[in-house]
């Protein structure tokens, strides 16, 4: 179900990229399910997501699937040593990764684009711990 759910988000967010909004929406979106819900399984839906957004954006066929793959395995090799699910992690990894990516991609208005890419980030937090996605066993309280 949640692998369904993200990539509903995962779409919607390509489609906003692509079209309207100059925000890493699909950096966020994966950043986000990767913190929260640690796992490699999320190159799966980076790849493709990226190779997408290459081809809508008209850029160089593979970097931002690069990207992707680069930042989310720095993440998950932090697994072991931060509290990746934490709210303060989310937000300042988060953020260096949008200030990376835009830097790498080019981007106007630097600051501005980054305030709204960390208001996105705690909306994305409170969507994802909200919606319960986790297995039926680890919602047990006792």
């Amino acid at each position: 179900m949640k692998y369904i759910l993200l990539s509903l988000f995962l779409f919607t967010a390509v489609f906003l990229e692509s079209s309207i909004l100059p925000l890493p929406l699909s950096l966020l979106i994966l950043f986000t399910f990767n913190c929260l819900y640690p796992n490699e399984s999320i190159f799966i839906f980076a790849i493709p997501t990226g190779l997408l957004l290459d081809g809508l954006l008209f850029r160089t066929f593979g970097s931002t699937s690069i990207f992707f793959i680069l930042f989310l395995g720095v993440v998950l090799l932090y697994k072991q040593k931060f509290e990746i699910q934490t709210m303060q992690f989310t937000l300042i990894f988060g953020g260096l990764g949008s200030i990376v990516y835009f830097w790498f991609f080019g981007s106007s208005d630097f600051w501005i684009q980054l305030g709204i890419s960390l208001l996105i980030e705690i909306g994305l937090y409170f969507l994802f711990t909200r919606l319960s996605l986790q297995k039926p066993s680890e919602n047990l309280q006792y």
